[in-house]
């Protein structure tokens, strides 16, 4: 605290019989200005060394514990850590973010060590599987699709109430506001309803204009059944859709595959442990010369992850002194063609989850086909995309860093067919 005129001054030292002797007597709240007296003032036959039935509360601060104070709300960068556990009783954990999402996603019984460290280091917010809500407005026949995210909607508040929490979505370009109310049931008292594994996402359309608006919201959902325990190939997801008096379900499901008695042995397409980005087209210069030496990273990036000495990372590799001036560098790397006679793809990513600007592409006549990203951490997990309708085609496998701001860099590192 700096000391200005208003500020009282402090005289005199107390030694410790002093200080203890005041202590006693309840009046140690004294020494501290501008500090309300809660208990007391104690007289010396008062009961020493137990709470006295009477604490001689003071009337104001007690109404101050239950009166209704101001909601707080978050936007802007304050929405990047926002993690409000949503997940149920004994349901694993789940988050809502601050622009509404639901991430980290613990709910694959892992082991996962959190500690005190998260308190001082909150986690990056990651985003395991696909998931999430998109509006579709159509007005004076034009038609838009806005994800609910931040990337669909500019002006994105939070306030967290909990078990409740408020996410209010506005755009100055769409005529429609978005209102989420999202929580787990917690009822006091009622333990029933309070141990039941659900998330609960409301939302509500305002429409703003003076227009009549047709809107439609969607939202779509990953099958994870067996995320981390199921390989490429080994199984089949199956969803099915229920219509039920009480509602329409989307089941997600597995289903056991008969065994491929012709499965090709793993292929290896790259695994980057060389120094060029030799057979691969390299455009920009998010990329730098080849590919890093893990020695050669960051500490402030942390580990990795995954195989290999060296690996694609566009934020390591691009030249700038500074994060900013690595995340502003863009370019792309295009292998070299090659035909899909194999059912997967596995490979290792991390960095930004911006669909279409850090991403790893399979191109089809210079098409996505399919698309993978980051999970906004550094860390790269291992995963597959899914290219068995494409057997016998000609494709080309192309990594993308083209955003700039924060998260705009990608890491891969092997690929396997």
């Amino acid at each position: 605290m700096h000391d200005n005129e208003d500020t009282p001054k402090r005289s005199g030292n107390l030694d410790r019989r002093d200080f203890i002797r005041i202590i006693t007597l309840g009046t140690a709240a004294t020494l501290l200005p501008n500090t309300p007296v809660m208990a007391g003032p104690f007289e010396a036959t008062d009961p020493q060394g137990v709470a006295p039935a009477d604490k001689k509360l003071d009337p104001a601060w007690v109404a101050s514990l239950t009166a209704r104070g101001l909601p707080e709300t978050y936007r802007g960068d304050d929405l990047a850590k926002i993690g409000m556990p949503i997940g149920g009783l004994c349901a694993g954990q789940l988050y809502l973010g601050g622009d509404g999402r639901l991430w980290h996603w613990d709910i694959w019984n892992r082991q996962i060590g959190t500690g005190d460290g998260g308190y001082a280091h909150p986690p990056n917010p990651d985003f395991p599987i696909e998931q999430g809500f998109a509006l579709q407005i159509t007005a004076n026949g034009t038609t838009e699709t806005r994800r609910l995210d931040r990337s669909g909607f500019s002006d994105i508040a939070f306030r967290g109430e909990y078990p409740i929490g408020k996410v209010h979505y506005h755009d100055p370009a769409t005529p429609v506001t978005v209102g989420l109310e999202a929580f787990s049931p917690f009822i006091p008292l009622n333990t029933d309803d309070s141990s039941l594994p659900a998330t609960v996402l409301r939302f509500t359309l305002k429409n703003t204009g003076k227009t009549a608006v047709q809107a439609e919201l969607s939202g779509w959902l990953q099958n994870a059944v067996c995320h981390d325990s199921g390989g490429p190939g080994a199984e089949g997801r199956v969803n099915t859709i229920l219509d039920q008096p009480h509602g329409t379900f989307l089941d997600c499901s597995i289903v056991a595959l008969p065994p491929n008695t012709n499965r090709k042995p793993d292929q290896v397409f790259e695994n980057f442990d060389k120094a060029t980005y030799a057979g691969w087209e390299v455009t920009g210069t998010a990329f730098g010369s080849g590919p890093i030496l893990r020695t050669d990273v960051p500490a402030y990036q942390g580990d990795l992850g995954g195989p290999g000495k060296r690996v694609v990372n566009s934020h390591s590799s691009a030249p700038g002194a500074d994060v900013g001036q690595r995340d502003a560098q863009t370019g792309t790397l295009t292998s070299k063609p090659f035909k899909i006679d194999r059912g997967f793809i596995r490979f290792w990513i991390g960095g930004g989850d911006n669909p279409g600007q850090t991403c790893m592409n399979v191109l089809i006549d210079d098409k996505v086909v399919r698309s993978a990203t980051g999970h906004n951490d550094n860390r790269m997990r291992e995963e597959s995309l899914d290219v068995r309708s494409f057997a016998g085609k000609t494709a080309r496998i192309q990594i993308v860093d083209n955003a700039t701001g924060a998260w705009g860099n990608i890491g891969v590192a092997d690929i396997v067919f």
